[in-house]
């Protein structure tokens, strides 16, 4: 059933909720929640597909989560949208967003998010 189940929402109260569940859940730095990312970070956004949703709504919901995540002050670099980890055909979608900062450079991550691959499920 995914985090909740709930009535019909727009995509931007969606994509508002999604990102606000990832803020509050955070990181512990110190002993202490830290929210994930803040005014000016440099992110890598997935939204992955669960199955059965459809390519039109997941496009929605990217758009919706980007624009939020810039009105906001952070600049989404990579997004990366499809079906990634899926639940056969599970209806809904998860978010997935990795700051580009910290003691690995932002452009190791993206010259390895980019890297080609023949693994099967990538």
């Amino acid at each position: 059933a995914g985090m909740r189940q709930c009535p019909l929402m727009s995509c931007d109260d969606i994509a508002k909720e999604m990102l606000a569940t990832i803020q509050n859940y955070g990181k512990e730095v110190d002993g202490e929640i830290k929210p994930l990312y803040g005014l000016g970070d440099e992110l890598l956004v997935l939204v992955n597909n669960l199955g059965g949703t459809s390519n039109f709504e997941m496009s929605l919901l990217a758009r919706s989560l980007v624009t939020q995540l810039e009105g906001d002050g952070c600049k989404a670099s990579r997004l990366l949208v499809g079906s990634f980890m899926t639940s056969f055909d599970m209806q809904g979608a998860s978010v997935s967003i990795l700051p580009l900062k910290g003691d690995i450079t932002s452009k190791d991550i993206v010259s390895l998010i980019d890297a080609v691959t023949d693994a099967p499920a990538w």
